[in-house]
């Protein structure tokens, strides 16, 4: 996976970005539950809203 945090600048939709991340997590566990990594995604996207890196 190369991209993970929500504030970095988007190449793709949040949706399929999510989902990217939400596959890779599966492959790891693939019975567990990922309604706590789409809750933790929602709310970094927010709390970053806007925001880009100076390195960039």
């Amino acid at each position: 996976m190369t991209r993970v945090l929500p504030w970095r600048r988007h190449t793709l939709p949040e949706t399929l970005e999510l989902q990217g991340i939400i596959e890779e997590y599966r492959r790891s566990h693939p019975r567990r539950p990922t309604e706590h990594i789409q809750a933790a995604y929602e709310v970094a996207a927010k709390c970053h809203q806007g925001q880009l890196r100076r390195s960039r």
